[in-house]
This record gives structure tokens, C-alpha cells and sequence, in this order.
């Protein structure tokens, strides 16, 4: 046996430490390598497009504007596309992407005239304010209706007709980067 392998006093102690350590980390890494991985399989559920208020209040919107057509739960992505000047196109239509109006009305060429949001207990004012900057800049108008009101289809008619009026541009058409 070598004379200067444990030579002094501690030596036999530190190299049981070493020792345990090492095999602790190995039992690690082979419980991390052999986990049980859940066995099930995702599971892909059907849910209602519409909440029963977002439906009752589709109905009194299609009496209120027969002559446009509605179209509910739109995506943000599909409406807008984002730029950004240092070329972080993708950064910038991450912000918006999965986003979800909750009405879009379109005219007859089927061009978006405008954004109605049904504004109930679950919509953040201060969120509310960036949105509506984020589809001001891409050209379009919305409209928030706060959803315990419910205005009859005439009010919600005057309404929509003034905000469509009000709108301060046509959306731009989309042009390719």
C-alpha cells in the first residue's frame, strides 16, 4: 500500500465524503435519467365558442346591424401583422398573436369597419387601453360595450353606427414586407 495515500489524519475521512458524494450524484443523475414519465395521452376537449352572455349578445348585435356581417372570437393575429424597426418582427407579433376580439363587423367587400368588445368582470381596464392602442395603430376602431348594461338593439345600433362614423381611418390594406 502506497505510504502517502493517507498520510494524514483526516485523509481516510475526506475520502469516504468524496466517496459518498460521488455515489450520491450518481443515484441522482440515474433517478433523473429513469423517472416514470406520465403514461396518459393529452386529451383534446371541445368547449363553447361562446360564453351564453357573448351569445345573447351576438343576437341583439345581428338585429341591431343586419347590413354587416359578424364575426366572433377573431384573432388578433388574423387582423393585424407586426413590424418592428430593428427587424424583431416576431417580438412584436408576440404581443398581439393569441389575442382574441371578441367582434369584428365587416361590410360588404368584407373589410373589417369595426371592433366591438364585450366588456365584463373579467377585462382589465388598464390591458383594455393597451389593446386598443396596439389595434388603433393597425387602423382600426373598437367599440366596448360594458356587458351588464345591455343596451336595447336600437341603442346598440346608434351606438355602433357613431363609433363607425368616428372612425378615424379605413384600415390599411395589408402589404407585403
Amino acid at each position: 500500500m502506497n505510504p502517502f495515500l493517507f498520510s494524514q489524519p483526516g485523509d481516510k475521512v475526506l475520502f469516504v465524503l468524496i466517496c459518498l458524494a460521488l455515489i450520491a450524484i450518481a443515484l441522482l443523475v440515474l433517478a433523473f435519467v429513469t423517472r416514470k414519465r406520465p403514461r396518459g395521452r393529452d386529451q383534446y376537449l371541445p368547449k363553447p365558442l361562446l360564453t351564453p352572455n357573448e351569445k345573447e349578445f351576438f343576437g341583439r348585435l345581428r338585429r341591431a346591424v343586419p347590413e354587416y356581417a359578424i364575426q366572433s372570437q377573431v384573432c388578433m393575429g388574423a387582423l393585424m401583422e407586426g413590424r418592428h424597426s430593428s427587424g424583431k418582427h416576431l417580438r412584436t407579433r408576440a404581443r398581439f398573436s393569441q389575442k382574441i376580439v371578441d367582434y369584428a363587423l365587416l361590410d360588404d367587400n368584407l373589410d373589417v369597419v369595426l371592433l366591438i368588445e364585450l366588456d365584463d368582470r373579467t377585462h382589465d381596464p388598464v390591458k383594455d387601453v393597451a389593446r386598443d392602442s396596439m389595434t388603433d395603430a393597425a387602423g382600426y376602431r373598437t367599440l366596448r360595450i360594458e356587458s351588464r348594461a345591455k343596451p336595447p338593439v336600437a341603442d346598440l345600433r346608434a351606438q355602433i353606427l357613431k363609433a363607425i362614423k368616428q372612425a378615424k381611418r379605413k384600415p390599411r390594406r395589408y402589404a407585403p414586407a
